[in-house]
């Protein structure tokens, strides 16, 4: 079910986060992109999901862990609803793929996401 976890960094600053982490890891970001109705950029590199803005925009994401990356998101949906976790936030298109937000039962939020084809066999062959 699950294909890769990431673990969020939150900065003010993608390009100086992004330079470290390539040093850091040797690897380049697998996808960088902005949502703008968000005030926020997104870049996803080796075990990283870094979330770029101002302090303002970053701070109501800061309780968001995550991203999951699933195979099926509608199975994940399912498998997490007969668990006992609410979904706050619908399946809904992404510019990778599609993504749910979902408390579980001890009251964590994550975002688990299904990609693209071409991104999920770009990134995990």
């Amino acid at each position: 079910m699950i294909l890769k976890t990431y673990a969020r960094i939150f900065t003010g600053d993608m390009d100086l986060s992004l330079g470290f982490l390539e040093h850091l890891t040797g690897q380049k970001p697998d996808y960088r992109f902005k949502l703008p109705e968000m005030g926020i950029e997104v870049s996803g590199l080796a075990d990283f999901c870094v979330v770029a803005g101002s302090k303002e925009k970053r701070y109501p994401l800061r309780a968001l862990q995550g991203p999951l990356i699933v195979d099926d998101l509608a199975a994940t949906e399912k498998f997490l609803v007969g668990a006992g976790a609410v979904i706050t936030k619908p399946n809904q298109a992404t510019v990778t793929g599609r993504n749910l937000f979902a408390r579980h039962p001890d009251g964590s939020v994550l975002e688990y996401v299904e990609w693209k084809p071409e991104l999920r066999l770009r990134i995990l062959g």
